[in-house]
């Protein structure tokens, strides 16, 4: 992954994208979850449809396969598997639709290890770098955003070698 690269859905990569997203988005509603213990108190089909979008490019980008269930999870209830696991280690994918920092929820800490971010103009996404847990969640990172939140602006976020060498050491 490039920091600011361009990368592209193609229209079969969109349908599938939409279909798993729709599919999530409407078992979300039916089981009564919908925007349950997340930030925004409503959901959309549009945040899932971007959100799994960036998964899948991760997936495709790295040579993994995309996790395709649906299901219900919560980082509160401990229950959100993580989007990927890559090089020995999890990944949480995080993508904005605007140029906002690396943002995590204080109620989402979470022990996954690697968090990727891209700034979605749907279906193209900007890589904007990684982080590490113990970069993100560190007290001086808390501030209140939406909800108080754990930030890391982008111009800090680590590109692929510097992200290679703390994992090595």
């Amino acid at each position: 992954m490039i920091i600011g690269k361009v990368y592209s859905l193609d229209e079969y990569e969109q349908a599938i994208v939409k279909l798993s997203a729709n599919q999530r988005h409407n078992n979300k509603i039916k089981t009564g979850w919908d925007g349950s213990k997340t930030v925004n108190f409503k959901s959309e089909l549009d945040l899932n449809i971007v959100g799994f979008g960036g998964e899948f490019i991760f997936a495709r980008e790295n040579n993994l396969y995309p996790d395709f269930k649906i299901h219900n999870t919560s980082k509160v209830l401990k229950t959100d598997d993580y989007d990927a696991n890559w090089l020995g280690n999890s990944v949480d994918v995080k993508v904005n639709r605007k140029n906002h920092p690396l943002m995590i929820p204080e109620y989402a800490n979470t022990d996954c290890k690697i968090f990727a971010l891209f700034t979605s103009n749907y279906p193209n996404y900007t890589f904007e770098g990684f982080s590490l847990n113990q970069i993100i969640f560190q007290e001086k990172n808390k501030k209140m955003t939406k909800v108080k939140s754990y930030v890391i602006e982008k111009k800090d976020l680590l590109n692929l070698n510097e992200l290679i060498f703390l994992l090595n050491n």
